[in-house]
């Protein structure tokens, strides 16, 4: 029997007795009042986190398709959509930045890299030359 949680839109199946699994083994029924105490408290957990005021707000436009994509997604991970987008949003920020700021080599090209820094610097008078002509976004 499904019927859904009008607290938190999940779906709990209630299961009597044993059941077979997807390869064809006896499994047992789990209880519902397990289930629902658990989600009772992680609505309770994320209630609590919540509760923090953010003085900021960022909206969005989405196509239709894209809204029931991140709707899906935060149910699957039993959270709001503003926290399921905030969370995965800072997260790919904090990843693009942290590229531009961090890299990792392995050791041999750590230390090739860093002999590269440490060395003389080479005249280019190329360079220079190039350096040393008008730019074009320059006024005459």
């Amino acid at each position: 029997m499904d019927r859904t949680s009008r607290a938190s839109g999940s779906r709990i199946r209630s299961v009597r007795g044993p059941h077979k699994g997807l390869d064809g083994s006896a499994t047992h029924a789990y209880c519902t009042d397990v289930v629902r105490t658990i989600l009772g408290s992680l609505h309770m957990t994320l209630a609590r986190r919540a509760t923090t005021r953010k003085a900021d707000r960022l909206e969005l436009r989405l196509e239709p398709s894209q809204r029931r994509l991140l709707d899906q997604a935060a149910a699957a991970k039993s959270m709001t959509v503003s926290s399921f987008v905030l969370t995965h949003a800072t997260d790919a920020a904090r990843d693009v930045l942290a590229d531009r700021t961090h890299f990792v080599l392995p050791d041999d090209r750590w230390d090739a890299f860093m002999q590269m820094l440490e060395r003389d610097v080479r005249p280019q008078p190329e360079l220079a030359a190039f350096l040393a002509r008008r730019s074009v976004f320059e006024n005459e």
